[in-house]
């Protein structure tokens, strides 16, 4: 069609130009120009067809081109919009990995601060009870030095009286030498109760050192048993008296208690400090 209509059009290009032809010549000879004129307009006429049916013949191309303009202007439309979510997509996650991370800044300083409490509070306790168990302590070393001096005073009571005893019985001795033979009898009575004095002021003196010699074992043992050792349950059975005992340098946590616990639970003295 596009052919056929370029050949009309061509048609009526030859037909003008015969047309002016012969014009030309018709003006020349001064002849009548009624035939020239038919064939310009002729040819024009078909000048005329041949571009209609030529633009007939180009309209689905224009109309696909347009139709392909059109698609191409969606595509990059499309093309565009995608690039902008995904712009915001993108801006969106970097906004919520920054909340994360900010989120995960304040837990992690939030937990950082409850560990600095729960440190301060187990040395406050630790403090405490350390305070605690030397004022035990001290009261048992009070108690064993009163009953030091109860003991004391009590032997210089029982050499007072063997002096005074002493005394007496040499009084008597001179006194029952000085009578007759019959106060031998009544001296020998006196010597005889002197050494029953002797023999209970003895006794006592012995008891009295008994008694010094427990409450001593008592106050060494009472310290013993209440005295602080710390130990790392994970890491042997081990106790230590120095917090920080070499064998604890590779412990991954320390806990303190008395002596008597740790020896109850199977704990026992450590190498470093037998």
């Amino acid at each position: 069609m596009e052919n056929f209509a370029t050949l009309v059009i061509l048609a009526g290009l030859l037909a003008m130009g015969y047309a002016v032809f012969h014009l030309i010549k018709a003006f020349r000879r001064k002849a009548r120009f009624k035939v020239t004129g038919l064939i310009a307009a002729g040819g024009f006429a078909l000048m005329l067809l041949g571009g209609a049916l030529l633009n007939t013949t180009d309209y689905p191309a224009r109309q696909a081109a347009l139709e392909q303009k059109a698609t191409l202007a969606s595509s990059r439309q499309a093309s565009t919009s995608a690039k902008q979510a995904a712009a915001k997509e993108e801006a969106a996650s970097r906004s919520s990995r920054k909340q994360a991370t900010k989120k995960a800044a304040v837990a992690a300083s939030a937990s950082r601060q409850r560990a600095k409490q729960a440190a301060k509070k187990a040395t406050k306790q630790a403090a405490s009870s350390a305070a605690r168990q030397a004022a035990s302590t001290r009261s048992s070393s009070r108690k064993a030095a009163s009953s030091t001096s109860a003991a004391v005073a009590s032997s210089q009571q029982a050499a007072s009286q063997a002096a005074q005893a002493s005394r007496t019985a040499s009084a008597s001795r001179a006194a029952s030498s000085a009578r007759a033979a019959s106060t031998n009898r009544a001296a020998s009575a006196s010597r005889a109760a002197a050494a029953a004095r002797a023999r209970s002021i003895a006794a006592s003196q012995s008891r009295a050192a008994a008694a010094r010699r427990a409450a001593a074992a008592a106050a060494t043992s009472h310290q013993q048993v209440s005295r602080t050792v710390y130990i790392a349950p994970n890491s042997g059975k081990k106790y230590h008296f120095d917090r920080h005992c070499r064998g604890l340098n590779n412990a991954n946590a320390v806990v303190s208690m008395s002596l008597s616990k740790a020896q109850a639970e199977g704990y026992t003295l450590c190498g470093w400090e037998d």
